[in-house]
């Protein structure tokens, strides 16, 4: 069994790597987002603990990537915080299927279940989050409902994207492609500050490119920005 961390910061990883070592999982940790996407499908991990603390703004992207990659068989995700999670962010996280972990000591249980013969493993995480009662089942019901289709629809988008980092200040940037014309495409930013950002002219390495299912890793450079998108070129050294 695979845990894989993302985290910046040392002590987060610190706090849970006897948790995961003890109930036998191969612990693996990057601090960088990018290469946490590269290895994703190498790796096959079980679990994934995203210190959103330290990508407040690339977490969600994150976690759509790992359900665009895997599919049905995405791997538990968790998000974890050096400081407390808003009522907002849990609810954006319970949308794309992630849990919270407890900033608090976690009791990790490895139990076996007997289902037709067949012997599995299964995590059990017991956390210090207060589990709210159900005052209408009704209620909760069509609550429930109303969260599914918003995941299934934030999970059927297409994934024609792009993420890279900043040459200068290595901040993750992405957004979507538009108008794809090889060698050319227009890059629409997750957000509009990011057009502050580049200039004209500006030679991006490694860039995390996916298109009509395609993924690959590509040099880019800024060929004109406009009030809301970015012209992009891809350079010809990738071809």
């Amino acid at each position: 069994m695979k845990a894989l961390i993302v985290s910046e910061k040392n002590t987060l990883v610190t706090q849970y790597h006897d948790v995961f070592k003890e109930n036998g999982y191969e612990i693996i940790t990057y601090n960088w987002v990018l290469k946490a996407l590269d290895n994703l499908e190498e790796i096959d991990p079980d679990i994934i603990l995203i210190n959103i603390s330290d990508y407040p703004r690339q977490w969600k992207v994150l976690v759509q990537y790992i359900h665009t990659v895997f599919g049905d068989k995405s791997p538990t995700v968790f998000i974890a915080s050096d400081q407390t999670i808003s009522e907002k962010i849990k609810k954006e996280a319970d949308v794309l299927g992630c849990k919270e972990f407890s900033k608090k000591e976690i009791n990790v249980q490895s139990t076996i279940q007997d289902d037709n013969n067949v012997e599995t493993s299964k995590l059990i995480l017991n956390t210090d989050i207060i589990e709210q009662k159900e005052t209408n089942i009704t209620e909760a019901k069509i609550e429930q409902n109303d969260i599914k289709q918003e995941k299934s629809s934030i999970l059927q988008e297409p994934l024609n994207e792009i993420k890279f980092q900043h040459p200068k200040t290595k901040e993750l940037i992405s957004g979507k492609i538009k108008n794809y014309n090889d060698p050319m495409f227009l890059f629409i930013p997750d957000f509009k500050s990011t057009l502050k950002l580049l200039r004209f002219g500006m030679r991006i390495n490694n860039a995390h490119f996916c298109f009509d299912e395609k993924t690959l890793d590509i040099n880019i450079q800024v060929q004109g920005i406009n009030e809301d998108s970015i012209e992009m070129c891809i350079l010809s050294e990738n071809k």
